[in-house]
């Protein structure tokens, strides 16, 4: 397991499958201390595929995350993330 710290935000990593060049990890956010998020965490499935690092992995919320951008099902909704490239 990996973590790395964004100020009051860890970001913990499980590493869930490998193949050569297709592989997916699991990746907890826990809510900073003294806030409302203190006691939850969020869990995301991340999934880079072999076209990594040309296409963006697909990030996916294991668990219920209200914001506007996260769908009810836990996929993230923002257009600028479906641009072709030139």
């Amino acid at each position: 397991m990996a973590r790395i710290y964004f100020g009051k935000f860890v970001l913990q990593f499980l590493f869930l499958s490998s193949q050569i060049f297709d592989f997916s990890w699991i990746a907890t956010i826990n809510g900073p201390k003294d806030t409302v998020f203190d006691q939850l965490s969020f869990k995301m499935n991340i999934h880079f595929s072999s076209q990594y690092p040309f296409s963006a992995p697909k990030v996916k919320f294991l668990n219920h995350c209200f914001h506007p951008n996260i769908s009810p099902l836990g996929d993230i909704c923002l257009d600028i993330l479906k641009v072709e490239p030139f």
